[in-house]
């Protein structure tokens, strides 16, 4: 059954034995520990137009089990119907993990965590770890164009989005399209593509020869794993280095006080660009100034943000994303 807190309860499923062919071939290549019991009872944290939540929940209907759809709830609401329903299996973003874990509402029947739709930075694996001590953690890579992507396990090393998903090959190209051995642009072949976009294409997806472009600069290592660095269309040059912001908000992100986070590009007449943080949150000036010495520390005075600023009212997607769009305009108003 799926239970809907705004829209009540809909469809009791049974397992269903013949899904659509598509579902069927990520099913297979899903994890066994749901599939072990389809009776469980998952959540998703994110709203039905999220595609890794819209995903855990045709998963839930596939397998009779139960499926609580909490988007639009208080954390602290998500988190007593969690553990009122003793949800074992809950799909989340970084963002949704830390959101629930700061409830400190205690969820002892949830057993597995899969997590997805950003990066899960060093510190949100160890809060979720402390404050989710029975659940196993696994980190999805995927967009909306290709689904999965690859799946990293509890020994996967924290950084890396793990092996490639079943059924999925890897290529990471060159500018020009070329194989290469180093870090460049991630390609996916994938029995798990989308045919198209319904009104229009994208200047990021790019289709050749069966692989499709995911916007990914990232590289494979000699075990196979795959280790992302941040999109393409978010490198910057900063004093003739390229960079990504991504770096920078992993860091952020990590250090105590800090619930969101956003480093967006500004332009310099010396460096051509500079960097911005955006911190979610009143102004604290102690922050702001461990966070500059964190980045100069582990990252350089390039990676260093010249100015980090406090939002009160800091803007997320429904994802639980960072609304860069929102922020770099709000950024804009007070340069």
């Amino acid at each position: 059954m799926v239970h809907d807190p705004k829209r009540g309860q809909f469809r009791s499923p049974q397992a269903d034995p013949s899904p659509p062919i598509l579902l069927d071939r990520i099913l297979r290549g899903e994890h066994e520990t749901l599939r072990a019991s389809p009776r469980g009872s998952g959540c998703r944290a994110g709203g039905l137009a999220h595609s890794l939540a819209l995903y855990g929940v045709l998963e839930a209907l596939h397998l009779g089990a139960d499926a609580h759809v909490l988007s639009g709830l208080a954390p602290s609401r998500q988190a007593n119907l969690m553990a009122k329903a003793k949800v074992t299996v809950l799909y989340a973003t970084p963002t949704q993990i830390r959101m629930l874990a700061a409830t400190r509402t205690s969820l002892p029947h949830l057993r597995l965590i899969l997590c997805g739709g950003g990066a899960l930075d060093a510190a949100t694996r160890q809060i979720a770890r402390t404050r989710f001590p029975n659940a196993a953690l696994h980190v999805f890579y995927g967009t909306a164009e290709t689904s999965f992507v690859s799946l990293a396990g509890e020994d996967a090393p924290h950084g890396s989005v793990g092996r490639a998903y079943p059924g999925v090959a890897l290529e990471i190209r060159d500018p020009r399209g070329d194989p290469v051995s180093g870090p460049g642009e991630v390609w996916v072949r994938s029995p798990y593509l989308c045919d198209g976009y319904d009104g229009g294409g994208s200047d990021l997806v790019i289709c050749q020869k069966g692989f499709v472009s995911t916007g990914e600069i990232g590289q494979v290592d000699g075990d196979g794993l795959l280790w992302l660095k941040g999109r393409r269309d978010r490198m910057i040059t900063v004093g003739d280095v390229n960079a990504f912001p991504e770096t920078v908000e992993d860091l952020i992100a990590a250090m105590p006080g800090v619930a969101h986070c956003a480093v967006l590009p500004r332009p310099d007449p010396r460096r051509g660009q500079h960097l911005v943080a955006v911190v979610a949150g009143q102004k604290e000036t102690g922050l702001s100034l461990r966070i500059r010495d964190g980045c100069r520390a582990s990252l350089g005075a390039t990676l260093t943000p010249k100015h980090v600023l406090f939002h009160p009212a800091f803007p997320l997607l429904t994802s639980g994303k960072s609304d860069l769009v929102a922020l770099a305009h709000w950024v804009e108003e007070r340069s």
